[in-house]
C-alpha cells in the first residue's frame, strides 16, 4: 500500500516535495492540498450561499460605501485573474506543472470568480 501510495502522491505532486515525506517541515504539495484548496474550497461555498440568499430589503448606500465597494470588486477581479496569469507565467517559463498546481489554480480561479459575483449584487 505505501508504495501504491507513494506512486500517486509522485504522480501529483513534485516527488521531492510530496504529502508522504518524512521530514518535519511543511512541503510546498502539503500547503496546496491540505491547507488552500479547502480554504478556498470554502470560501467558495460560503460566497456561493450567500450570492443565492435573497434579501427582501433595499439598502441605499451613500458615495464612500459604494466607492469602497467598487474598489473591494475591482481587487477580488483581480485576484481571480492572478491565477491565470501565474499559470501562463509559467508555462511560458518551461516550468513544469503539475496535477496539484493546475487544480489550485482552478480553485483559486473559481473561488475568487464566485466571490466577484457576490460582490456585484
Amino acid at each position: 500500500m505505501t508504495n501504491e501510495m507513494d506512486y500517486y502522491w509522485a504522480a501529483f505532486c513534485e516527488p521531492e516535495s510530496n504529502a508522504s515525506s518524512t521530514n518535519s517541515s511543511i512541503t510546498r504539495c502539503t500547503q496546496q492540498v491540505f491547507i488552500n484548496l479547502p480554504t478556498f474550497s470554502l470560501l467558495a461555498i460560503l460566497s456561493s450561499y450567500n450570492f443565492g440568499c435573497l434579501y427582501d430589503s433595499i439598502i441605499i448606500r451613500n458615495r464612500t460605501q459604494i466607492i469602497s465597494l467598487n474598489l473591494r470588486a475591482f481587487v477580488v477581479f483581480l485576484l481571480s485573474v492572478l491565477p491565470l496569469g501565474q499559470f501562463l507565467y509559467k508555462i511560458r517559463l518551461g516550468i513544469k506543472l503539475w496535477p496539484v498546481d493546475v487544480l489550485l489554480a482552478c480553485d483559486e480561479i473559481l473561488c475568487w470568480a464566485i466571490h466577484f459575483g457576490n460582490k456585484i449584487t
